[in-house]
Order: C-alpha cells, then structure tokens, then sequence
C-alpha cells in the first residue's frame, strides 16, 4: 500500500494539466494544477484558529479572484477529480488516496504550530512513565518497569515528541543496530505510541527531517505486523527479513515486542520474520523471557525437569542434569543413588526414602539391597576382618577380646585362642584350668612332666598368662 501510494502521488503530479497551481504547505514536488483554484503565500494553510487542526484549506476561487477555506477532504477531492487520472481512480482507491492525503495534511499543519519539540536519548524510562507522557498511549508496557530492556539487551534509543511543557506526547523505540539479509544496516523506528494518530505521524516526520532513522513502522492501519516497515522515501519494505542483536538468557526482563518478536537463544538475535530458527517470542506482557524456574541452580531456562535429592522435590534444567541420574523412572542425585556391597545393584537411600526391603547391617554400617545380600557380605566381613576363637568356634571383632591358653595335641602343647569373658566360665566348668599361672586345657602332660612344666613357666610368655 505505501507504494502504491508513491505511483499514484507521482503519477497524479504528472497527469495534472490545470492552469492554476496547488502547492500545499511541506508537500515539496507533490502538487497538483486546477483551472478552478489556486494557492497563496499561505500555501494552504489557514490564518484563523483552524490553522493547526488541518481541517481546511486555504484557497482562491479563481471565478471570484477571493479567498476563501474548504474541508481538507472535500478541496482535494474537487482537485483530484480534475485530473484525468482521477477520474479513472475506482471510488475505493479514491477514498483511500483521500484519508492519506487529509493525515498528511493535518501532520504538515499540526507541524506549522512550532510547540512541539524532538528528544533522541537513552532515557527509556521517561518514555514508558505515565507521569511523563500524555496518558498510557494505549500501551500495556507504561509504568511496569520493563523498559530496562532496552537498556540492556538491545541496540537502541529513545525517541519523543514533547510539549512546550516537555510532556511526552508520541513516543518510539529506535533500533539503531538493524540488519537486513543481505547483511545492510538500517536505523528502524519501531510502532508509534501516542494519543492521537496524527502526533505519530509527527514523531515520524521529525525523525526523518533529522535525518535520525532510514526507516520506519507504518502509521496506522497494519502497524502492529511486524513487518510493515517503510523507507524513509515511502518505499515498503515488508518484504525484507531484519534482525537485532538480542542479548537475553531464560528469565531476563522484555518489554513487549511489535516487531522484533521471534528471538534465537543461540543466535542471541530477535527477527521480524516468524519463519526464522526462533526459540521463544517475545511479544509477551510478562515482563521476562518465557520459560521455567530452575530451582536447583537458582535460574530460568528453557524448560526444566523434576529431580530428586534427599527425598525433596527440585525443578532442574533440562539440558544440565549432570548431577543427576535416571533411575526407575526418575531423576535421582547421584549421591542418593546407593550400591548393594554384595550383588552391586542400584536402591534409594533409605536414609530418605521407603526403605521397604532394604537391610542394613549393624556390622558392616552399610544397606543392603535384601536380607540375603546382607548375611552374605556380613560372613565374608567377618572372616576377612574378625578374630577367631579357636576354643569356642566363633569370631569377636576385636582382637583385645581374646587371650590363648595351651591346647594339648597328642603329646605336645600348642597354642590356640578363646574368648577372654568366657574363661571363667570355662574354668569353673572345668574345660579349662590354671597350672602355674598357665591355661590349659589338658594339665596332664604338665604334671606328669616337671621338666616341660618348669620350661613352659621360664618362657614366661605374655600370651600364655593371665
């Protein structure tokens, strides 16, 4: 459409054959020729209080040689109609040309009143604070604190239109840092926010007079899709595919997005074109980039996992799991994760959770995953790591727990162990005996033989006394 309305302008400019000139205020080459009217040094524009409103046209009636004004619409409409091309126009075209041509002029006229003044800063948050602006402009963003994207995510400035009073009365980001497929790099004016229509139009004008941007995003009707931008020079550039860098992680603040919407996590860019490689968009009045809390690494990131450890539920990133391991279906830390000592199968810790079917050992201080795998790895325990009493078949775990005494195999003695509390009792069921402050289990042999007796004391070895 804004093409088409170039050639029509154009051609129309070249197809009128009147005798009088119509040259309107700012137009520059865009004028029209009439044998009925004709302009002054006013060029249009009003002298009366109607002069900034745009609703009339300054004109002379070349039947009458008077000065006279007309409803906007309605003088060009008479002009148009003049003109050969305008004539062939369908009425629908007609009536289009007529509402463009009617905001232009009531933008060129409102620009007339020299009370409104351009500011281009980095002051995004005057920009988005109702006390500042002229009401809301209609924008869910105003006053929630989300402008600090712009500050810091993006390659962008501040524009406003303000009054002689410094409210802000139109409003729009400018990206300064755009890039085209073909790798050209464009300074874009986003969507326009203001009270009324035409105060857009005027930010839009000043920022083109200033030489600010290379393009901009359509005033009016289509303006929310997010590609209908122009040139500067009116040309569309709808069909071009533009992005920005955007630096955002998971959970970082974004202020809602009209055009730049589709944004590549990995890129770290956002586009206008939602066929582009996009992760998340961003046209969201959440005021964060979407996605899920990861509670184990305190962060957002794209999408999380439940996990367990120590038997409490974690929300944890899905693409960092390392410190997790899938387990009967779920995600356990690994330190919950216990092996069996004995067939070395995987359990829960029953420390925290159901331990329904695990056996722990009071001799090993380690679980089990069954009551056989536990009797099993407690023998082998206790033959690598007890001590053996030889008199009473059976192990004690310290080796402090037992003395040795004199066994007497065949005709001599040899020495063998027992377990040092039951000695009395061996002793005073007369298993076991002192013969010279030794113990024995058979004396005979000492007392029939003074010379091994009177030897066994002389040795006097530790172990064989009490």
């Amino acid at each position: 459409m804004a093409e088409l309305k170039r050639v029509l302008f154009l051609e129309l400019d070249l197809n009128s054959r009147g005798k009088y000139p119509v040259c309107l205020k700012g137009w520059g080459t865009r004028s029209f020729r009439s044998d009925m009217y004709e302009t002054d040094e006013y060029n249009g524009i009003p002298v009366d209080e109607t002069a900034s409103s745009g609703d009339f046209i300054r004109y002379i009636n070349k039947e009458t040689d008077k000065v006279y004004k007309m409803r906007s619409g309605k003088f060009l409409r008479k002009v148009i109609l003049e003109n050969e091309l305008g004539k062939a126009l369908p009425q629908q075209v007609l009536t289009w040309m007529l509402e463009e041509l009617v905001a232009d002029w009531r933008v060129q006229c409102e620009n007339e009143v020299p009370k409104y003044h351009l500011v281009i800063d980095e002051d995004f948050a005057s920009i988005y604070d109702r006390d500042c602006c002229c009401g809301s402009f209609g924008s869910c963003m105003t006053n929630e604190g989300y402008h600090t994207f712009y500050n810091d995510a993006v390659d962008a400035k501040a524009a406003s239109l303000r009054d002689e009073d410094d409210i802000i009365i139109a409003r729009c980001i400018i990206y300064t840092k755009v890039y085209d497929e073909d790798g050209n790099e464009w300074r874009l004016a986003e969507r326009q926010y203001a009270t009324k229509e035409l105060h857009k139009q005027l930010l839009v004008n000043a920022l083109v007079e200033g030489g600010h941007i290379d393009g901009y995003k359509r005033v009016g009707a289509d303006c929310g899709a997010a590609n209908s931008f122009v040139s500067n020079d009116g040309e569309d550039l709808s069909d071009k595919t533009f992005s920005i860098r955007c630096n955002l992680d998971w959970g970082d603040t974004v202020s809602y997005q009209d055009s730049f919407k589709w944004f590549n996590m990995d890129e770290q860019k956002a586009y206008n074109d939602y066929s582009c490689n996009y992760d998340e968009g961003l046209d969201t009045t959440g005021g964060c980039l979407p996605g899920e809390w990861d509670d184990w690494h305190d962060r957002y990131v794209r999408a999380t996992e439940t996990v367990y450890y120590h038997g409490t539920e974690y929300q944890c990133d899905e693409d960092d799991l390392d410190d997790f391991t899938y387990f009967q279906g779920e995600y356990y830390h690994e330190d919950d994760i216990i092996e069996c000592p004995e067939c070395c199968g995987d359990f829960l810790n029953p420390d925290y959770y159901d331990s329904y079917g695990r056996c722990y050992s009071e001799i090993t201080r380690e679980w089990y995953c069954c009551e056989a795998c536990k009797e099993k790895d407690e023998e082998r325990y206790i033959k690598e790591r007890w001590f053996w009493s030889d008199f009473d078949e059976d192990y004690v775990e310290r080796k402090e727990m037992l003395t040795t005494y004199l066994h007497l195999d065949g005709d001599h003695y040899v020495v063998q162990t027992v377990i040092l509390q039951n000695v009395n009792k061996y002793v005073r069921y007369k298993m076991l005996e002192y013969y010279n402050g030794i113990l024995v289990d058979d004396a005979s042999k000492l007392k029939s033989d003074d010379k091994v007796s009177e030897e066994l004391a002389r040795m006097n070895v530790e172990l064989l006394t009490v």
